[in-house]
């Protein structure tokens, strides 16, 4: 994780910072529970770490997660299952070698969402991941 900082910090310049504060607007938003105001600066974000800053995984990654919750408090279920299967594949497979509690509450909005589309199938598979990092 701190070498994926060092990077971060070694090309940093204002449109990494730019995207920072968009998803950090992004976030803020969801912590007023303002969803649908929070999508338009989480976009933005998310268009800036797939085109600019595409090595910037972790970024994505994040973005992805919070769309996923505001599509989901907006009861956009599909849209939302979406955003958070697009944040755990970059979590499973690129982010592998970083902490799993990273994907914690990504993992806990997807089953959610699972839930809500009537797959609960999927969800208790979901859920068995949570317990598993609850244990680690």
């Amino acid at each position: 994780f701190s070498q994926a900082i060092e990077r971060l910090r070694s090309r940093a310049h204002e449109e990494i910072y730019y995207s920072l504060c968009l998803d950090g607007l992004g976030q803020a938003r969801l912590g007023q529970r303002l969803f649908a105001d929070a999508e338009g600066p989480l976009q933005e974000a998310l268009s800036l770490y797939e085109n600019v800053f595409v090595d910037d995984l972790f970024g994505r990654f994040s973005v992805l997660c919070h769309l996923g919750l505001a599509a989901s408090q907006q009861q956009s279920f599909d849209r939302a299952r979406v955003f958070y299967e697009q944040a755990l594949s970059i979590g499973e497979t690129t982010l592998e070698d970083q902490p799993m509690v990273l994907a914690y509450g990504c993992l806990e909005g997807y089953a959610d969402v699972l839930r809500k589309l009537n797959r609960e199938a999927e969800a208790k598979l979901i859920d068995e991941k949570i317990k598993a990092i609850l244990r680690t």
